[in-house]
């Protein structure tokens, strides 16, 4: 019974969002309570989306922002449709397309990837 009203949930915010509606969804719980199978059964229901997806690796979980790169790294080639500020903060910082320079009186190191 839960599950088919969590179905139920996720099939109201895709319909929301096919609505043009702008919707959000956090996954959470226990491990092995179904939370992959709750997204798989969106994916299959939202065929007419595009789906990204990650994974959280324990060997990534020092690299910043490691799964934002796993979810757009497919994407970049649609950078520039971005607006200039999200452009430059995906771009940029979580993908490290360019250099950025620390202010001299932050840097400890030369100036890094990020």
């Amino acid at each position: 019974m839960a599950r088919r009203q969590q179905c139920g949930a996720l099939d109201r915010l895709l319909a929301d969002v096919r609505a043009g509606r702008s919707r959000a969804l956090v996954v959470r719980g226990e491990p092995g309570i179904g939370k992959t199978a709750l997204l798989g059964y969106a994916a299959g229901t939202a065929q007419d989306f595009g789906v990204a997806r990650a994974e959280g690796v324990e060997s990534e979980m020092e690299l910043p922002f490691a799964a934002l790169h796993q979810l757009c790294g497919r994407m970049l080639g649609r950078l520039d449709r971005l607006p200039g500020p999200q452009r430059e903060a995906l771009g940029v910082v979580a993908i490290g397309l360019k250099l950025v320079d620390q202010p001299e009186n932050t840097r400890t190191s030369p100036p890094n990837r990020v």
